[in-house]
């Protein structure tokens, strides 16, 4: 079970594209969940994909960083220096695969 989802932040990446960062907690322990999606911005026609979760019930899988890594591509880190590389597909943004950590 996990709680309402918390804005921490957005990672901007190659216009019109940014990282959204959102984080809740996992049921009732101190377990914290944190969520990324890739945003394409544009007005009414805007839309939001997930792009992975990562809980850190194990300090090694926690969250650390995502970044660009080309105008379609992000690198997600965690705790223990593991990378997850994710290729979005160039004409919509879309990931086409998804990172997930004890999720």
């Amino acid at each position: 079970m996990f709680s309402s989802a918390e804005e921490v932040g957005f990672v901007d990446g190659p216009d019109p594209y940014r990282i959204r960062l959102q984080q809740s907690m996992a049921g009732l322990g101190p377990d914290a969940v944190m969520w990324l999606s890739v945003r394409r911005d544009g007005g009414l026609l805007s839309r939001e994909w997930d792009l992975g979760c990562f809980n850190d019930d194990d300090s090694d899988d926690a969250f650390d960083s995502v970044k660009w890594t080309g105008p379609s591509s992000v690198e997600i880190r965690v705790a223990d220096g593991r990378t997850f590389p994710v290729a979005l597909d160039p004409a919509s943004g879309r990931p086409q695969t998804t990172a997930a950590l004890n999720c």
